[in-house]
């Protein structure tokens, strides 16, 4: 099977697939991110530190799936911490709104014509 991105992203998504009862939330998150391929090198771009710990516990298992999917024993995983990469969530009431309105700028106009409030 080749290596490349598309081929990655399936195989991750097996991988996640066939370990969902070991993988937390966070794991889960982290393999869904970008990454970068170079030779038998794959970097994976994390968002958050936290990431980090949850790929060291499932590094070695996720290593030798991919070997053994790819047929490349030289196969490393490894990781980069890139707070850029993060996706700004919003949090607060008035956040989600203006993260909408963004989206859809109408919507600003008829908060303002109905007087309504974003902050409760």
């Amino acid at each position: 099977m080749p290596l490349n991105e598309d081929t990655i992203k399936v195989e991750l998504k097996n991988f996640l697939a066939r370990e969902k009862g070991k993988i937390g939330a966070l794991g889960a998150n982290a393999l869904t991110n970008s990454f970068v391929i170079q030779e038998n090198l794959i970097t994976l771009q994390l968002t958050n530190p936290v990431e980090v710990d949850a790929i060291e516990t499932i590094k070695a298992d996720l290593v030798t799936y991919l070997r053994g999917v790819f047929k490349r024993e030289l196969l490393q995983i490894n990781y980069e911490v890139n707070a850029q990469n993060a996706i700004e969530r919003p949090y607060t009431p008035k956040e989600k709104f203006d993260s909408m309105v963004k989206k859809n700028p109408i919507l600003g106009k008829l908060k303002d014509k109905l007087g309504l409030d974003t902050d409760f």
